[in-house]
Parts: C-alpha cells; sequence; structure tokens
C-alpha cells in the first residue's frame, strides 16, 4: 500500500468516541436487545420509535441546561434549531402529551442510539451508543419504583454479569430538606446542581455560599427583593434555561416560563439561612449515605423528623422488593450526591455500575412526576423509567460470557 493510501486512510478514521461494530459484536448487542425488550413486552411496555433529531429546547427544558454543553445542535436549512437525541425520555413525554387522553397512562419501552458529546477525558466514554429502556406513565406507586429498578437489573443479568453496585437515593428527600430550611425554588436549583462537587468536598459550604452570593442569590438581609435582586433571579434562571428556549414552547411562550420561575423567587434568601441549610444537608449525607441491605433499619427520625425517616422507609422498601438474583450479586449503597443532573427528579434516583470494571456506569433511572408539566403539560402527572447503556454494559468479559451462554 503506497503513501498516498495510508494517508487516505488515516483521515477517514471514525471520530472519537464512535466505533465500528464486527459482525459479532452486533449479533451479540442485538441478542441483548432482543431479551430486553421480550423481558419489557412481558411486562406490558409496548415498543415505539422516536426522532433521532428533535427540537434542541425539548432536552434543554428537561435537563435544566445540564445536557446544554453535550448536545450536538446545529440549524437545519429551515432555520430550526435542532440536536441529535441524548436519551430517549424527553421524546417518550413529549409523545405522551401530544396523543394522551385524560387521566390515561402509558407503559413505553424503546432501544436504539444517542448521542452525547464527551471531550475525550474518559478513553472509554462513548459519544455514541445504543440505549434500551422504558417510561411507566401514570403510577405514583412505591410498587412501580420497584417494578422499575427490577427490570433494570433484570435487564443487567442478562449479560450473566456477575455484580453490581447500586447506587440509590430520593431527589424528593433532599428538596425537602432544603425547603424546610426556607429555600426558595432557584436556590434548591442552584444547590442540586453543585451537590456532587459539595458531597467529595471539592467545594466547601463556605465556598458555595459565597459562590451564591456572588451571583446575586442569597444577600447578608432579608426582607423583599428589589428590582435589581429579581433582575439578577432572571438572568441566572435564563443563563440555564432558556440559551436554546425558542420556536414552540408548548402552552406557555418563552418569557412566560422564565416569568414563572421568577415570580416564585418572592423572598430574598440570606446567606445565614442557606449555610445553615447546606449545613444540615451536608450532616444528613454524611449519617445515611452508605451500603445497606434487606430489612436494615436506619432510624434518624430524631435528628431530622418523620417525613425524612418515611422517606428512608420508602428506600429500603424498595430494595426490599427486588427480589434476589440467581445469576447476579446486587449491592446497594445510598447515594444522595450522584455526578448525575438532579434537577428534573422528584423521587427515586439510581444508577447501576459494574463491579471490577472501573465502576462502570451502565445504567440507571428514577422518578420524575414533574416532567410533563415542565415539558408544557397542564398538570404533574406521577412517571418513572430507566435506561441502560447497551455497549457499556457489552464489556469484553460480559460480551464473552453472554457468547458462551447463548
Amino acid at each position: 500500500m503506497n503513501t498516498s493510501q495510508d494517508g487516505i486512510l488515516l483521515s477517514f478514521q471514525p471520530i472519537q468516541g464512535m466505533r465500528d461494530a464486527s459482525p459479532l459484536e452486533l449479533r451479540v448487542k442485538n441478542e441483548v436487545i432482543n431479551s430486553v425488550s421480550k423481558l419489557l413486552a412481558e411486562n406490558g411496555f409496548e415498543m415505539a420509535d422516536y426522532p433521532i433529531i428533535e427540537p434542541t429546547e425539548l432536552f434543554v427544558k428537561k435537563s435544566g441546561g445540564d445536557i446544554g454543553g453535550r448536545l450536538y445542535s446545529f440549524v437545519d436549512p429551515g432555520g430550526n434549531r435542532v440536536s441529535l437525541r441524548p436519551e430517549f425520555t424527553s421524546s417518550v413525554i413529549r409523545s405522551f402529551l401530544l396523543g394522551r387522553s385524560p387521566n390515561a397512562g402509558m407503559r413505553r419501552q424503546y432501544a436504539g442510539p444517542v448521542f452525547r458529546y464527551s471531550d475525550g477525558k474518559y478513553t472509554n466514554e462513548l459519544k455514541q451508543f445504543t440505549q434500551i429502556g422504558c417510561e411507566l406513565i401514570g403510577s405514583d406507586s412505591l410498587q412501580s419504583d420497584v417494578q422499575i429498578l427490577k427490570l433494570a437489573l433484570k435487564a443487567v443479568s442478562y449479560t450473566d454479569t456477575p455484580s453490581v453496585t447500586v447506587r440509590m437515593g430520593n431527589i424528593g428527600l433532599i428538596r425537602s430538606l432544603l425547603t424546610g430550611q426556607g429555600l426558595n425554588e432557584t436556590i434548591c436549583f442552584f444547590v442540586l446542581s453543585n451537590l456532587a462537587t459539595l458531597r467529595a468536598g471539592v467545594m466547601s459550604s463556605i465556598e458555595l455560599v459565597k459562590r451564591a452570593t456572588d451571583l446575586g442569590l442569597v444577600s447578608d438581609l432579608q426582607g423583599q427583593k428589589d428590582q435589581g435582586q429579581q433582575l439578577l433571579d432572571r438572568e441566572y434562571i435564563q443563563s440555564h434555561l432558556s440559551e436554546n428556549l425558542s420556536g414552540n414552547t408548548g402552552r406557555r411562550s418563552r418569557s412566560d416560563i422564565i416569568n414563572r420561575l421568577v415570580a416564585k423567587e418572592n423572598t430574598k434568601v440570606d446567606a445565614k439561612s442557606l449555610s445553615k441549610a447546606i449545613d444540615q444537608l451536608t450532616l444528613f449525607l454524611k449519617i445515611v449515605e452508605g451500603e445497606v441491605g434487606r430489612g436494615q433499619l436506619l432510624d434518624i427520625r430524631n435528628e431530622f423528623g418523620e417525613e425524612v425517616q418515611e422517606k428512608i422507609n420508602e428506600l429500603i422498601s424498595i430494595i426490599e422488593g427486588v427480589e434476589d438474583f440467581e445469576s447476579l450479586s446486587v449491592r446497594y449503597i445510598l447515594d444522595f450526591s450522584t455526578n448525575r443532573g438532579l434537577t428534573y427528579y422528584s423521587g427515586l434516583i439510581f444508577d447501576i455500575s459494574l463491579d471490577g470494571a472501573g465502576d462502570t456506569v451502565v445504567g440507571g433511572g428514577g422518578r420524575y412526576d414533574g416532567l410533563v408539566r415542565m415539558l408544557g403539560g397542564s398538570e404533574d402527572v406521577p412517571a418513572v423509567g430507566f435506561a441502560i447503556n447497551v455497549d457499556s454494559l457489552l464489556s469484553s468479559d460480559a460480551q464473552h460470557r453472554f457468547t458462551e451462554k447463548k
């Protein structure tokens, strides 16, 4: 082969983070997808397909801006700002809003490629990967949470993975702790966005309060906000929520969405109150986070009250409701500070990682009862779901075991 041909071949290497799949790899992937799809169908989830390109604002509104830097976005020839889908949940909810009847529920499953930009920091992080998952819309029962987690673990077990760790928490509980200390919606959003860095010690509570003060979210004085302070709130919300809010925003205009959030921020939160709330939250995380098993009692009512105790008991009940798997060992850890975006979750949240594989996260899910309203619905609708990253799940060892098993 001559130098010219070598140069051509080098110039057409796959983009970093995207890869070819050999016939064997594709066969194994399709077998996993088919097995999981059959499992979901047996549990009442019908397969549906959704566009690979959606309006950018659909994903931005769902994530609160957390995913903005990872979207593959562009303006199409018609002048519309669109993005390759980074996940399926937004599309499922959009479809639900367009086609639902009053008080009707919906069970949908999906499978296909999704796209998320990465800067190459993690060499094994794919920019295009295949997701399979499901969404259960219309049920707020604890049993629905149990079913979703159980199905997610069952899906992982189809690769004959020997053991996984489930990190789980409850975002509704965190919100209750913060609002119980008098924090408003904007400040809760701010703390949730920085929860992982706070828990990891990357940022101290003092630094977090200072950052909030510098952003104009809190002050040293209590009382009503003046017009200048409200403007700072508006700018903060816009910077996180409205970068790509254009075109159709459902029943509310772009301005309506922002005004609705700003209107809730009538009382200025002072720095002392924020500091106290963060200290309380840090204490909570220190006490409750860690490995937990079936039947394990965790009594924290004296420190945090009955409402918090009830939410912790719900998490234990979910663990107890998931049966043991013959071929999969599951370790449960309470972890309320996952690195995943938290802004749209309202209750249970969980991540599943492979043991002995660099703690690779292969899937996750949770409850998001407010997403329907967030995307233009007239009311909150209970919803819960999960998604599995098939490519991450099919590590070389898991792929080999699955091939041998078949």
